[in-house]
């Protein structure tokens, strides 16, 4: 019986069937938000969000991250959280894609 799968190279995973898992989909988010940002300052970057849409077969990961920001003159620095959400095909684990996630202010 000759076994088809797809490789996650970075995870060193190799599936033979069925959708990735919520912990796949979130390694891969984060593979591919440090491949795009490996020369940006940033730090924290945790899983935030997570939802699978049944609909479209895909997993919709949102990334939560810190940005140092500083006033130079007045010497006051803050981290900011942004945020990204990635949907990412559930059979393949490939990025679809990735948006700015904005959070609405009560």
């Amino acid at each position: 019986m000759r076994r088809v799968g797809v490789f996650y190279p970075k995870q060193g995973i190799e599936r033979t069937s069925g959708m990735i898992d919520v912990k796949e989909a979130v390694q891969i988010a984060i593979d591919y938000f440090n491949d795009l940002y490996e020369d940006q300052n940033y730090e924290n970057l945790l899983p935030e969000e997570v939802e699978y849409d049944e609909d479209k077969d895909l997993w919709r990961i949102t990334l939560g991250y810190s940005k140092t920001v500083g006033l130079e003159k007045s010497g006051i620095t803050f981290n900011p959280r942004h945020y990204k959400v990635f949907e990412i095909n559930a059979e393949t684990g490939k990025v679809l894609s990735m948006k700015i996630r904005t959070l609405e202010h009560a």
